[in-house]
């Protein structure tokens, strides 16, 4: 499927790139949008191409989980949400039931069809468990070969 949106040849079909800005443009300031691999990481791409070439919303933080094991990644955006719920807004790219734990998500918050994603709006408002995290500083200092390695190890 990566294919596909990388793909120039396709006659016209822009829908990768309608799809990226009309999200970014929509999706509330300093949004936090998961999008793990390997369900979601089509929306991954799709929506930082956007951001770096077109320079649109800087602001808002793609979460593709890169680095984590995948064998529990319901388990690693749960913990995700729990931290960042009272931090920013949240969203995520798809309702897929592997990547997402769904039921316990929905006993704490609404999930809304938003931009093109689905928000999760908490039912009510609860301390944040720990301060609010900077993910751009969080991985800003690995260099390009660091990241290339880890990604590899998680192939």
């Amino acid at each position: 499927t990566l294919g596909y949106f990388l793909n120039p040849n396709k006659r016209g079909d822009d829908s990768a790139t309608r799809f990226g800005r009309s999200t970014l443009a929509q999706v509330a300031p300093d949004a936090l949008i998961f999008t793990p691999k390997p369900s979601d990481q089509e929306a991954y791409v799709v929506l930082r191409y956007v951001q770096l070439i077109e320079k649109l919303r800087p602001d808002v933080r793609l979460e593709l989980l890169l680095f984590e094991p995948g064998d529990d990644m319901a388990q690693v955006v749960l913990a995700m949400v729990q931290e960042q719920r009272d931090c920013r807004p949240l969203y995520l790219a798809s309702l897929h039931s592997h990547t997402y734990p769904l039921p316990v998500l929905e006993r704490d918050f609404d999930i809304v069809p938003e931009a093109n994603l689905f928000r999760l709006v908490p039912r009510q408002s609860k301390p944040a468990l720990s301060p609010c995290t900077d993910f751009e500083g969080r991985r800003q200092n690995l260099s390009p070969e660091e990241l290339i390695r880890r990604a590899m190890r998680w192939q």
